[in-house]
């Protein structure tokens, strides 16, 4: 079990546009990471620092300007994490990853000799206060990996399966992640060469240093692509390595660029139509290498990086892959930009819980190993040295931290709170969708408890218990079931649905006594608790399960699970816009996964046909006439034919369109047949 730590993420990458810094919340527990990215901004270099790095990167650089550019660079970053900390008002930060910028990558037939980031990690500590980990490729190669790509390991635990889908990370150089929805854990992973970076390359040229990139691909979709220059460019030894296989600068930095623009003056290229050849270059690279290197074409590729604003790039991708949707990484709420900041925190956390963070399908390493190397600060025993594991006995708790978008709440406008709080109900979307299988798990487990006579039991404290309350009452009117079928129970009775009831969520005797005489083994009982803790819960779910009963916990924390709880549902909705208040975000996921759970459980066993409600308990004018426009519309009759069969089927709707629909007069013979059928309309009609 390890805490929630806020970890900022600093990346510099080959186009050496500035510095991205990001923050992200991330947690790992029984092998899954809950990651939030938060906050992100790039810091732009200026010229003299751009210039300074551009003149290290080169085999002629002196052992003096490599040694003053690594602590320049590291004070740089460090200066900036504090403008970054002090603009957003951050008063909590864990850890840094520091990816550094790349002056080196040395591949010779394939293999990797040697790498060098520079931008010192331990000077990034000492001026920040906080611990920070770096240098993380030459773990990777000293195990004869590429060292490259890293950030698959991040696109493994951030983005979902459900889909073939490619992460195309397209920065200076451009490299794709391919996770398979059969096999997620065997990711195909490569560099597919030059990505920006040759197009910010001859930009400069062209304009003589006044512009270094092309804003949104503009002057590229003016232009047009020169095909026989374009397979003499694809005409690169690169393009034919199978992967795992890594480049940089090296290969496609300024020198390919100006040999390619003397290639293109030579042959009377316009500029506009050499920038449009050159982003097609880009494009079809990243497209053949899909096509040579992949099992099959991804459904969807998602794009992160710079590249991602470049609509040029995006328009000659969806003609080279016409099957493929083509997003951006801001489909799954994450800033394109801060993609590779956010991956190296990531890192971060792992190296310093010693999770292995390398991907061995990605760089070819020979295993795996944790990456990067830590430099302490004033926290390292606190991050380092254990200080923040839980015992057993502990609980995480994700929802009592502090959230860092919201520090300034009481200042705000009504406006902007309205804002503020209907953006980070984003979360709770995405927390549900990510907990889709262990939803699913439980909603057959309460399918086949209904199936053989069981109840559903919902049991919480305080906020919890209120939303099992009310989910259970909402269950009669709407599909016509038993009271008995779904009961709520509530830590303090009653009196607790509108009263706080001091002390109540903390009775352990009380869970168990609430439960003992109700429960018995066809059931199923599912305990509510934000935070996973609430005494009176888990003592009612350890009875009911010596009781026989099936057990379950929804919760906002992760948490190891007790033996007597078959299945969590961990609904990972982070810390709340006002800190500790688990009726918000928690609140509204639960209420959420309440709502999925009966609907689910009651339609398949029989209480919808189509997406229509028939067995809805016709007790006022509202629901008499909402049962007449179901009938109506299902049975194409008019009002009056449907008034009258729902008063021969003494208000039941499903008896009501079976007479219609098999034209029989009888309610006994209707009600015969649907018993008959265990209550499924659509098995009679069928």
């Amino acid at each position: 079990m390890y805490q929630l730590l806020n970890t900022i993420g600093l990346m510099s990458g080959t186009s050496l546009d500035g510095l991205d810094i990001s923050l992200s919340q991330i947690y790992y527990s029984e092998n899954k990471f809950s990651i939030k990215p938060l906050l992100f901004k790039t810091y732009s270099y200026d010229n003299q620092l751009k210039n300074d790095i551009l003149d290290c990167i080169n085999p002629q650089v002196s052992l003096e300007k490599l040694s003053d550019i690594n602590f320049k660079l590291g004070n740089y970053f460090a200066d900036k994490v504090l403008e970054f900390i002090k603009e957003f008002k951050i008063n909590n930060v864990d850890l840094i990853g520091s990816h550094g910028q790349t002056f080196y990558h040395n591949i010779k037939d394939g293999k990797v000799i040697s790498t060098l980031q520079l931008g010192d990690g331990s000077i990034i500590a000492q001026k920040t206060g906080i611990t920070t980990v770096s240098d993380f490729r030459t773990a990777d190669i000293a195990v004869n990996g590429q060292g490259a790509p890293l950030v698959p390991f991040f696109d493994k635990h951030f983005f979902g399966n459900d889909k073939n889908i490619v992460l195309q990370n397209i920065g200076g150089i451009s490299n794709s992640s391919y996770i398979n929805k059969n096999d997620p854990e065997n990711i195909i992973a490569f560099d597919n060469g030059a990505g920006n970076m040759i197009i910010d390359s001859i930009m400069k040229i062209i304009t003589k240093g006044n512009k270094h990139f092309d804003n949104n691909g503009e002057m590229a979709l003016k232009g047009q692509v020169n095909k026989i220059f374009l397979n003499s460019l694809l005409d690169n030894p690169y393009f034919k390595m199978n992967p795992p296989k890594s480049t940089g600068r090296e290969l496609f930095g300024d020198q390919y660029s100006h040999e390619v623009y003397k290639k293109a003056q030579e042959l009377n290229i316009s500029d506009t139509d050499l920038i449009s050849t050159v982003t097609y270059f880009v494009s079809k690279t990243i497209a053949d290498s899909l096509k040579n290197f992949l099992p099959e074409i991804p459904e969807e590729l998602v794009i992160g990086g710079g590249g991602a604003k470049n609509l040029a790039i995006k328009k000659f991708l969806e003609i080279e892959l016409p099957k493929t949707e083509i997003t951006t990484t801001a489909k799954y709420n994450l800033d394109p930009d801060a993609k590779e900041s956010v991956a190296f925190a990531l890192l971060a956390y792992c190296n310093v819980f010693g999770i292995t963070n390398n991907l061995k399908s990605a760089t070819g390493a020979d295993k795996d190993v944790v990456m990067g190397k830590i430099s302490p600060s004033e926290n390292f025993k606190r991050i380092i040295l254990g200080e923040n594991k839980l015992n057993n006995n502990q609980i995480s708790e994700l929802t009592e931290a502090n959230n860092v978008l919201s520090q300034n709440l009481d200042n705000l406008t009504p406006l902007q709170i309205v804002e503020l709080m209907s953006n980070s109900d984003y979360d709770v979307v995405n927390a549900v969708e990510k907990a889709k299988d262990q939803i699913a798990e439980l909603m057959m487990t309460i399918i086949n408890c209904f199936k053989n006579d069981g109840n559903l039991f919902y049991i919480g404290a305080g906020t919890s218990g209120r939303l099992g309350v009310l989910d259970a009452s909402e269950c009669p009117p709407t599909f016509k079931s038993k009271p008995q079928k779904v009961q709520g129970i509530i830590a303090g009775g009653n009196i607790a649905l509108t009263t706080a009831v001091e002390g109540a969520e903390d009775s352990e005797e009380g869970g168990i006594n609430d439960v003992k005489d109700k429960v018995n083994s066809k059931d199923i009982i599912v305990g509510i608790s934000a935070n996973g803790r609430a005494k009176y819960v888990l003592s009612a779910l350890k009875k009911s399960k010596s009781l026989g009963a099936k057990t379950s916990l929804i919760t906002c924390n992760y948490f190891e699970k007790p033996d007597y709880i078959d299945t969590i549902v961990v609904i990972s909705t982070g810390s709340e816009i006002l800190s500790g208040s688990t009726r918000l975000k928690a609140g509204t996921a639960t209420k959420m996964v309440l709502n999925i759970l009966t609907t689910g459980a009651f339609v398949k066993t029989g209480k919808a046909y189509g997406n229509y409600m028939i067995d809805l308990n016709v007790s006022n004018i509202k629901l008499e006439k909402r049962a007449v426009n179901i009938i109506k519309s299902i049975a194409k009759v008019n009002d009056d034919i449907a008034k009258t069969y729902l008063d021969k089927a003494k208000g039941s709707v499903k008896l009501a369109l079976l007479m219609i629909l098999n034209k029989i007069e009888s309610f006994e013979e209707a009600n015969k047949l649907l018993i008959e059928n265990d209550g499924f309309l659509r098995k009679i009609l069928n």
